[in-house]
């Protein structure tokens, strides 16, 4: 739905947690993270046991700079539905965003031991991690972009990360190739037309 017709649900159905739900994720996405915010606390007045609203509540409180805020809301999410991702991946997402890199690594370990294939949290957490040759996670990470069951997409920022991480441990040539093969994968999305 448009803007103009979330807005429109809102007005005939202001007892509809989903009319302000989706609303709030919609202005989240236009960058108007304040009515975000305002949408999604009306949602939360309505059904305060839904762990979606609580996360686009955070989202919009960090977009605002409300760092404490936005982790509260985070939390609560999490609280509201301990083990799903999700709200983990976005908790995690604030911290590292915010330079609380430690806090940021251990949450996207805490999504890893709940889901170990998850590949935004191994693509996050390489990003974050200097990582030696003797980490268990180094072989987690190629094991899994060594997957032929990937998206191209995933399997593309698998090697990214995996690139990364071999940099790290001095494997010049390895990372090499994972760049090459991540490239390769990324490329088989885009059409080119002349």
């Amino acid at each position: 739905l448009t803007e103009k017709g979330l807005r429109g649900a809102v007005r005939l159905r202001p007892e509809m947690e989903a009319a302000h739900y989706n609303l709030a994720q919609s202005l989240v996405s236009q960058g108007r993270v304040a009515e975000a915010a305002d949408a999604a606390r009306v949602a939360i007045g309505i059904n305060p046991g839904n762990p979606h609203i609580h996360s686009v509540l955070g989202n919009a409180l960090d977009r605002l700079g409300q760092l404490e805020d936005a982790l509260a809301a985070h939390r609560q999410a999490i609280a509201l539905q301990p083990e799903a991702v999700a709200a983990r991946l976005e908790f995690a997402g604030t911290l590292a965003n915010h330079g609380r890199i430690n806090e940021a690594v251990s949450a996207y370990r805490e999504v890893l031991a709940r889901d170990p294939d998850n590949v935004l949290a191994r693509f996050k957490l390489a990003r974050l991690v200097r990582y030696e040759a003797r980490d268990s996670e180094v072989e987690a990470l190629a094991a899994l972009a060594g997957r032929n069951d990937l998206s191209n997409e995933d399997a593309g920022s698998l090697n990214f990360a995996l690139g990364k991480v071999l940099e790290d441990i001095e494997d010049h040539d390895g990372a090499f190739g994972s760049f090459v093969r991540a490239n390769a994968f990324l490329r088989r999305d885009f059409s080119y037309s002349t």
